[in-house]
């Protein structure tokens, strides 16, 4: 099984994704802070190469077809509320066009 996953640099992203990768599933993730994810990986010592790294932006993204997703990124803060609702909603409808129909979410 695969599993795209989004904000695994939060609490709960990192662990859904210490967990899949545990149970030896294959993820797929979409961050912003790539490097932020790759110390993390190295601090849990776990290979950065166990997953497939997309890019934050999901049009860039070759295609996937993971056969589920957990969207869990996002923002809680921004500068004005137009940026909140292009990283919150926007992004998400972004990323929930990229998944392939068969994909549960």
């Amino acid at each position: 099984m695969s599993l795209l996953l989004t904000g695994a640099t939060g609490f709960l992203g990192r662990n859904i994704l210490l967990r899949a990768l545990s149970e030896g599933t294959e993820v797929l993730t979409a961050v912003r802070n790539a490097d932020k994810l790759l110390q993390q990986l190295r601090f849990e010592k776990r290979d950065p190469q166990e997953i497939q790294l997309l890019s934050a932006l999901p049009d860039r993204w070759p295609r996937i077809s993971p056969r589920r997703a957990v969207l869990g990124g996002g923002v809680l803060f921004e500068r004005n509320r137009s940026d909140y609702f292009r990283t919150n909603v926007d992004w998400t409808l972004a990323t929930l066009r990229a998944l392939p129909p068969e994909c549960r979410t």
